[in-house]
């Protein structure tokens, strides 16, 4: 039998079956999704300016929230310099103290130890 979606040949295990994977079934429900809710948009374009609408004061309301939010300095865990983060689980100043720190080190040794 062949699958439906990428149209390679496959045993199926039930008699209705008609993907060959679970990644095949997944990929083709969501580009069948997508088909639906864009064309419900086309018919619909009420539908769609409330849903423009929706997602821009989203993103405003995002925006507020990040400017009101307050800057952090935070303290380098190498060095002991404060620095502003740019994420909220950032511990180091620079890459220098990152690949310096004892934690990099083992993670990176354990990565090349695990590819031998």
């Amino acid at each position: 039998m062949k699958c439906v979606y990428c149209g390679t040949e496959f045993e199926p295990s039930r008699s209705n079956q008609k993907y060959c994977s679970r990644d095949c079934y997944c990929d083709a429900t969501r580009l069948m999704q997508n088909a639906k809710r864009s064309q419900r948009l086309r018919q619909n374009p009420e539908l769609r300016r409330q849903l423009n609408r929706k997602y821009k004061l989203a993103r405003k309301e995002r925006q507020k929230a990040d400017q009101k939010r307050p800057i952090k300095e935070s303290v380098c865990y190498m060095c002991g310099k404060k620095f502003i983060p740019h994420f909220k689980n950032e511990h180091f100043c620079s890459d220098d103290c990152r690949f310096d720190s004892p934690l990099y080190r083992d993670i990176a040794n354990f990565d090349l130890w695990r590819a031998l």
